[in-house]
This record gives C-alpha cells, structure tokens and sequence, in this order.
C-alpha cells in the first residue's frame, strides 16, 4: 500500500526517472572503463618513448580526462534532476493528498480513533 503511494506520484515523472537511470548506467559504465583506461596507460608507458606510444599516450590520458569529467557531469545532471525538479513537486503532491485523506474523515471519526490519547 505504501509503495503505491509513493508510485502514484513518481509515475508522473516517469520520463525524467528513465531518462535518471540511463545516466546511472552511462555513470556505471564509465566507472568501470576508468581502470582499463589506466592499465593501458601503464602499459603504454612501459613500451618506451616511441612516436606512436606517445601519441597513443595522450589519446588514452584525454580519454581518461573525458571519462573522469563525463562522469562528474552525469552525477551533477543526476542531482539536478531529483533534487532540484521531481523531489519539490513529488513531496508537495505527497503532503496535499496525505492532508486531503485527513481532511475526508469527519471529526468523528477522529473521535473514536484517538480516543485513547
């Protein structure tokens, strides 16, 4: 019951939360290339100062540097989107249909439930 609450309303930002967890996957993905990015640089490193290891070089440390900013930029657009658009909307949507529900009950109904208290 509860997590059809919750379902309610995060189903009207569906999209925004698929298009969330592609970023996650693009952010996962990119996390585990960052190691074989750096064993092929060690690698590289290992052949010699040749021309063409040299070159080769610099191509896996850019790709290293676009994969590290990649994956900051991804983690960012994450937090922007939950954070900063569907977390404001969602909990305010949350707080007017809980403080409908309490209003639909009469005061009887309160009466006989806290009568305890």
């Amino acid at each position: 019951m509860v997590v059809r609450f919750f379902l309610r309303f995060l189903l009207r930002y569906r999209w925004y939360l698929v298009g969330v967890e592609l970023l996650n996957i693009v952010w996962g993905l990119a996390e585990a290339f960052l190691p074989y990015v750096l064993k092929l640089i060690i690698d590289a490193l290992e052949t010699g100062p040749e021309a063409t290891a040299s070159s080769y070089i610099w191509t896996l440390f850019f790709t290293l540097i676009g994969l590290l900013c990649a994956k900051d930029a991804v983690a960012r657009i994450t937090d922007i989107v939950t954070h900063g658009y569907i977390s404001p909307y969602a909990q305010c949507d949350m707080r007017q249909a809980a403080l409908g529900y309490a209003m639909d009950h009469s005061y009887d109904y309160y009466q006989k439930i806290f009568l305890a208290v």
